[in-house]
């Protein structure tokens, strides 16, 4: 009676193991997602940092407040 038990358990002890075929493409997804979402936070930040996007800040501020004293 002990017998069936002592199988179930190494049964499912060996299918709750990792199987290396099964692994690989997971790590290779994972891989692929970090390197996007690290290329992408990268352009963003350096698009944000850029000093094409400060200058056009300042040339709006400018406007803005030529407009604010024209009214």
């Amino acid at each position: 009676m002990a017998e069936p038990q002592v199988r179930a358990r190494m049964g499912a002890r060996n299918l709750s193991l990792p199987m290396p075929k099964k692994v690989l493409p997971n790590w290779a997804v994972a891989g692929i997602l970090t390197a996007f979402v690290g290329a992408t936070y990268y352009s963003s930040m350096h698009a944000v940092g850029s000093d094409d996007m400060t200058q056009e800040l300042q040339r709006e501020a400018a406007r803005q407040e030529a407009n604010e004293k024209s009214h």
